[in-house]
């Protein structure tokens, strides 16, 4: 069954005409211009994200080969996701970071505390999302009889839009829905499991293997703000993956169903912003500085602004961020109804501006001197949306509306990418590999979590008082 949406839409499900009327010259243009900008900014938030690209469906079916691998890798990673429990001797944990995109799935496998590297789990030729041997297309398959399956048959149907169906809380048949989600999160986490089994069998002791974390990245900003439904597909893959259960629709009803809660369930939700954030801190690439870093997907764009000191405890301090549904493929979609990539920008932009302006006014403190100095912030873009031009224009657009700011930004573009020695992945010889920085940021324990200071615990910069120029005047008392 296709999940897509079928309902249509026009220019009143965009929070407004799209056709701009005569502009009222009664309105100063600055104040007309930030107006339109909200208008925009409120059509894109409200504009059907079903409508967004999902990944492509292939015509033709798997090789053989390629179905019996994902077979293979099933079986053997079944019975291996235990928690971590006293007295198991000699056993070897494995975490599991889990990225799902809403075109692109990566997985990354970490042993901790014996290898210090990521190892990514390569897609079979076929289910390769952009061909890369590491990124897997999100594509899931429901059959008649009611399983689901990473592989297509003769009988099945296509899910494919996972993550937007997800994140649109209030369409859809949301029991479907976290089925189809819970589904994914089991079936790839024990096919990566499985391949680790089959491939590095000398890695582990006395051939014991225990998964102890399944650490999924979801578009919040804290767990905190997890809704109740990602929550309930946690608990539910959690169960599936610890009962060896079958991945059907009645078992993972059942495990939906189930009101069990725990501490740490096997499945953890984490930021998809803290991945990023701990892939940074863990890169070569790191300098001390004020960075402003944007993850842009197909579905969202997760902007943080922080700064890294080396010398510091914690090394990363967070000042502002936010997740908004203007990833690419949203954009695209806009853009096409709209007629305009220059409206876009300009939303865009704006987004990333009240991230810098909430940062600067709130717990950033500009000393006299340095008011009309520009702030300097390396600014990054990741994702498989950092080449989309509406997002890359959108850093240009902000610096320049941000010129008489006090400070204005200076945004100096850097790349970023996980360091090549601290991953195994012989398989992308001469591709880039900096979509797997999430997900290798996912698969370190949580006892290896980064410390980062959050917003809520950097102290709020003191508001100016308002200076009292009285004084300066000839009153009549002075006369």
């Amino acid at each position: 069954m296709n999940m897509r949406s079928t309902r249509g839409y026009n220019s009143d499900d965009l929070g407004g005409n799209c056709n701009r009327g005569t502009e009222r010259e009664d309105i100063p243009e600055g104040k007309r211009k930030v107006g339109e900008i909200k208008e925009d900014r409120k059509s894109l938030s409200e504009f059907d994200r079903s409508l967004a690209a999902g990944p492509d469906v292939p015509a033709d079916l798997p090789e053989t080969t390629d179905i019996a691998e994902i077979e293979g890798r099933l079986l053997n990673g079944k019975a291996l996701f235990r928690r971590n429990i006293g007295g198991q001797n000699g056993k070897t944990d494995v975490i599991v970071g889990l990225d799902v995109g809403s075109t692109a799935t990566k997985i990354v496998l970490r042993i901790p505390y014996s290898e210090d590297i990521g190892l990514p789990v390569p897609a079979p030729k076929w289910f390769r999302a952009e061909d890369h041997p590491y990124y897997w297309r999100t594509l899931l398959w429901r059959h008649e009889s009611g399983d689901y399956s990473i592989e297509p048959r003769a009988d099945s149907n296509p899910i494919d839009r996972l993550k937007v169906n997800l994140l649109d809380f209030d369409r859809g048949d949301r029991q479907e829905i976290k089925i189809a989600m819970v589904a994914w999160i089991v079936l790839m986490a024990r096919q990566g499991i499985g391949w680790l089994r089959s491939e590095r069998p000398r890695t582990f002791r006395n051939g014991k293997l225990v998964v102890d974390e399944v650490n999924v990245g979801m578009p919040f900003t804290t767990t905190e703000e997890a809704h109740p439904d990602q929550n309930q597909i946690a608990r539910a893959a959690s169960q599936m993956l610890e009962a060896e259960t079958e991945v059907t629709a009645d078992a993972i009803s059942k495990a939906l169903r189930s009101e069990e809660s725990e501490t740490h369930s096997l499945v953890d939700l984490r930021p998809e912003l803290s991945g990023a954030l701990h892939g940074f801190l863990n890169s070569h690439q790191r300098q001390d500085g004020r960075y402003l870093l944007a993850d842009i997907g197909g579905l969202t764009i997760d902007t943080v602004f922080f700064s890294y000191v080396e010398s510091a405890d914690p090394q990363i301090t967070v000042y502002s961020k936010s997740v908004e549904c203007f990833g690419s493929d949203v954009i695209s979609k806009w853009c096409e109804q709209i007629a305009s990539t220059e409206r876009a920008k300009k939303v865009l932009g704006n987004h990333v501006a009240e991230v810098s302006k909430k940062a600067i006014k709130e717990k950033i403190h500009i000393s006299a001197d340095s008011r009309r100095k520009p702030l300097e912030l390396e600014t990054i873009l990741i994702g498989g949306g950092r080449h989309s031009k509406p997002h890359r224009d959108a850093i240009e657009w902000c610096e320049e509306s941000m010129a008489n700011h006090i400070p204005p930004l200076k945004l100096i573009p850097r790349k970023l990418q996980p360091d090549r020695d601290d991953l195994d992945i012989d398989l992308a010889s001469g591709r880039g590999v900096d979509r797997l920085l999430v997900a290798m940021g996912l698969s370190y324990t949580r006892y290896e979590q980064p410390d980062i200071r959050p917003p809520s615990e950097v102290r709020d910069v003191e508001p100016e008082s308002p200076k009292d120029i009285s004084k300066r005047y000839i009153g009549p008392e002075q006369c």
